[in-house]
């Protein structure tokens, strides 16, 4: 995802050479991809090269525990996941909502949050209108009514939502709002892909309910300082900015009359693309957006043969479009059958 950028960039230089001049993208269809962040607020340390480099795309941010002005963070916690967004997702947009002091999330502030989820997913001037909400933690267990009716009014206008698991480990459950239908729970895994028992939660039953990803020992900083961040707070912002990631390559790409660019903006219609990106590991549906067929892994050095990469980003370009048009057009099942027979074709 950190060549995201240049993936596209020569991939879209092949495709307009060899596309007609009357399939161009709608105009509805450039602006960037706006991801959400409630958490601890956000706090530029010019220090770091991420966040000084990032800052032009965090559009708007504000407070809902004190005056709007004072989002800054001073725990760490909320800027650490606006960090593995931007470096993440980078060509999307961020909008960022202080709903906390610190990591510990207490449902007395279920107003400051539900007017958090209106203010990030509303369309109203003074709205943000973003496309993915994260919500890296957790609420205990029980049910907040205005929250949980909220965010299904959210899910039904077709925004992903994403949230912590927990880190309670075996003898915890899913937290809320985790817990919710129309909701991503995100579990954390190791760069193998492996969930420790210790931090995530028992998986529930069901296909494709159980998504994990890397969130255990990232890179991070903090005040000037190196850290190493764990946690399914931080496993949830990389699977939000792999969904912001294909949600602007679908934008982009299927210009086509027939085509459904918007098809993967529902809950339900992701979490069949991420379905096609997984390997089960112990239980758990590791999303992996390399998957064969849908995402190459892609390595540039210093010294690249540049029309070499212009030649593979435009046959992976034109197969990740064929593959996603696919399962658009025949469902899951169908396509994770053609994704498991071109592995076995491959296998040596």
């Amino acid at each position: 995802m950190e060549d995201f950028k240049r993936y596209i960039g020569w991939a879209s230089e092949s495709d307009d050479n060899s596309e007609s001049d009357d399939n161009t993208e709608p105009e509805s269809q450039k602006r960037p991809i706006r991801i959400a962040v409630l958490d601890t607020g956000i706090y530029i340390d010019n220090r770091d090269e991420v966040l000084q480099g990032g800052e032009s795309r965090i559009v708007k941010h504000r407070s809902f525990i004190g005056p709007e002005g004072q989002y800054i963070d001073s725990h760490g916690h909320g800027t650490h996941v606006v960090r593995l967004l931007l470096r993440f997702a980078p060509n999307a947009e961020m909008v960022v909502a202080k709903v906390s002091e610190n990591k510990h999330f207490t449902t007395t502030r279920k107003n400051q949050i539900l007017e958090a989820l209106q203010w990030a997913g509303g369309t109203g001037d003074k709205e943000c209108d973003a496309d993915i909400i994260v919500m890296s933690f957790g609420l205990g267990r029980s049910n907040i009514p205005a929250i949980s009716t909220a965010i299904d009014n959210l899910a039904r206008k077709d925004k992903l939502i994403f949230a912590a698991a927990s880190n309670g480990g075996g003898n915890g459950t899913r937290a809320y709002p985790a817990s919710l239908d129309g909701v991503f729970a995100i579990h954390a895994t190791n760069g193998s892909g492996e969930v420790p028992s210790s931090m995530n939660p028992p998986k529930w039953y069901g296909i494709c309910n159980n998504f994990s990803t890397l969130g255990i020992a990232i890179d991070s900083q903090w005040m000037g300082k190196e850290v190493s961040i764990s946690g399914t707070s931080f496993a949830t912002p990389v699977a939000a900015a792999m969904a912001a990631n294909f949600l602007e390559f679908t934008r982009y790409a299927l210009t086509e009359p027939d085509d459904k660019p918007n098809h993967f903006h529902s809950h339900q219609h992701m979490g069949q693309l991420f379905c096609c990106l997984k390997d089960e590991v112990q239980g758990y549906e590791f999303i992996k957006p390399w998957q064969i067929g849908y995402w190459e892994k892609l390595s540039f050095g210093d010294e690249v043969d540049e029309g070499a990469v212009l030649r593979f980003a435009r046959q992976q370009y034109n197969k990740v479009k064929d593959n996603l048009r696919y399962l658009i057009t025949h469902g899951p099942d169908k396509a994770m059958r053609k994704r498991r027979s071109e592995q076995r074709q491959l296998a040596p």
